[in-house]
């Protein structure tokens, strides 16, 4: 949320937010989603926002396999039904890090799917 402070702390309830927790911001810890979490209920709360959804992680190439399963988790327990797991429409590129340009459509559709299923669309 460091992009805000960027753009003078521009936080609109009238918007609806995506957020998609990188496997970056995990990538020490699994631990980490805890942050994560904090740091993102701070945001909406300071700013009165309501209507977001929160995406779940992959799982790089360079992580412990299993690593996603317990960040996943913790989002999904926090978060309810704002929750998506991208995980069954991930394909990784040649990289094993990152994902396909179909791979990203697919996230794409599901996110529009999950925003009209919350009445946000």
């Amino acid at each position: 949320f460091k992009a805000y402070e960027m753009y003078n702390g521009i936080m609109d309830p009238d918007v609806v937010y995506v957020y998609w927790v990188g496997s970056n911001d995990c990538f020490d810890s699994p631990d980490n989603v805890k942050s994560v979490i904090e740091e993102t209920d701070r945001f909406n709360s300071n700013a009165g926002i309501t209507k977001y959804i929160m995406l779940g992680t992959t799982n790089r190439g360079d992580m412990d396999p299993n690593a996603y399963i317990g960040i996943n988790k913790g989002l999904e327990d926090h978060y309810g039904v704002r929750y998506l797991d991208i995980m069954p429409y991930v394909e990784y590129g040649p990289d094993g890090v990152h994902l396909t340009e179909a791979s990203y459509r697919k996230i794409a559709g599901a996110v529009y799917d999950k925003l009209r299923s919350m009445g946000y669309l």
